[in-house]
């Protein structure tokens, strides 16, 4: 009887140390199975997976802040570019001035006149302007784009967004600054002698007037005549003080 006890107890005491040592290898391997899981993952990935997580997480918000850096250097560069320009060029006549948001690469374009409304017959035209120079910032300096008048009749020089907006006689033209050119669009209503009416859209393109097209009478008048969104551009005078506080 205490041989056949003993053997249950060797048996007893095997399969304990059996699985204390199984259990030991678990315990210990468990300490390195995050670092080889970490690096399985990895290694595993194909390179360019790789590549795209680290352009993701580091290299686009570095991006991001260098082209907001630039935009703002060109801005105030631009800015005190015109202020030189001002003063040099223009300071010695009486001229107004304004910036005017209508480029493509969101440095303010320049307009200059030598005429302000005084608002003493139409009050809503105070500080507006019915003819300008427009000027814009190009390669460190101030170069004229065009010239742009308004002659209808109690209208001045307005924006729609990033277009400037000028009247003539039953005409509109809606343009902005791309590739150092005005570009836009033209709208025309045409009289006959008998007093019909035809409406014309022409493109602008660097510049250059395209040939016009014939549109419908619903839309010409609306392009023409709706000035919906449109707001009057305020000049201010050319002084040191207006200078400082307005161009910036």
């Amino acid at each position: 009887m205490k041989r056949k006890y003993s053997h249950v107890l060797t048996a007893l005491v095997s399969r304990n140390l059996c699985g204390l040592l199984m259990a030991l290898v678990i315990l210990i391997s468990g300490f390195n199975a995050a670092p080889m899981l970490s690096r399985i993952s990895y290694s595993s990935l194909p390179s360019k997976v790789m590549a795209a997580e680290i352009t993701d997480s580091q290299t686009i918000p570095a991006v991001t802040l260098n082209k907001s850096m630039a935009s703002k250097a060109s801005r105030k560069k631009a800015m005190t570019a015109y202020k030189k320009f001002l003063k040099k060029y223009v300071s010695k006549k009486k001229y107004y001035f304004a910036l005017c948001d209508i480029t493509s690469n969101g440095i303010p374009a320049l307009l200059v006149s030598g005429y302000r409304n005084d608002g003493s017959l139409i009050k809503e035209l105070k500080n507006t302007a019915i003819s300008a120079n427009v000027y814009m910032y190009l390669n460190g300096k101030v170069k004229k784009v065009s010239d742009v008048t308004c002659t209808s009749s109690g209208a001045a020089l307005l924006t729609k967004g990033k277009q400037l907006v000028f009247y003539t006689h039953h005409t509109k033209t809606m343009v902005q600054i791309k590739a150092k050119k005005l570009t836009g669009t033209y709208y025309e209503a045409k009289y006959d002698t008998s007093g019909n009416v035809t409406y014309y859209q022409y493109n602008y393109k660097n510049g250059v007037e395209g040939t016009g097209t014939v549109i419908s009478a619903k839309k010409g008048e609306s392009m023409i005549y709706d000035n919906k969104g449109e707001k009057a551009i305020r000049f201010k005078a050319n002084t040191t003080s207006n200078l400082k506080k307005y161009i910036k």
